[in-house]
């Protein structure tokens, strides 16, 4: 499945960095950081690549050197939640209810291509990243559905690629 995921976008072109021999210490220790050790297919995918970007550079898929802050991005792995924590400052219940969101909440994809930042988020439960959806400014609240689980989100690629949203 990565396989063939990692061919549509080469396909689209999209710019694919790395031999694809998977880091899997490096991949295992930042799925492990985020909680999601039960969900070998996110930590088999984090590891495949340097990087996953569009030919623009302003869509890109977050793997382990984005996680661990290796990749040179300007664009921090966390920042969209990092600008949430910095507009809630003040507000003590405001800043509360977005640590709660993201406490359980992981970035999948980032997108910067039309001067708003929108990304992909899935949830993580029992070690899973399930319920993926987009989120965008200024709310970054579930705004549309993508995908149960990363197996899904992953074969959804295609039609997530050529949605309006993107």
């Amino acid at each position: 499945m990565i396989s063939a995921t990692i061919q549509r976008l080469a396909a689209k072109g999209w710019k694919i960095v790395g031999d694809g021999v998977a880091d899997s210490q490096k991949a295992s220790r930042v799925a492990k950081l985020l909680g999601c050790v039960n969900d070998e297919l996110f930590t088999e995918w984090i590891g495949c690549r340097q990087s996953i970007q569009n030919n623009n550079d302003t869509i890109w898929f977050l793997l382990s050197q984005s996680y661990l802050g290796e990749d040179g991005s300007a664009f921090p792995w966390d920042f969209i939640r990092r600008l949430e924590l910095e507009a809630a400052e003040g507000y003590d219940d405001l800043q509360a209810e977005t640590r709660d969101y993201w406490a359980t909440r992981i970035p999948v994809l980032l997108d910067v291509s039309d001067g708003c930042y929108k990304a992909i988020v899935a949830s993580v439960e029992n070690g899973k990243l399930v319920r993926f959806q987009w989120i965008s400014a200024p709310e970054f609240r579930g705004e549309g559905f993508v995908a149960n689980d990363f197996e899904d989100f992953l074969s959804r690629v295609p039609q997530i690629l050529s949605s309006s949203v993107l």
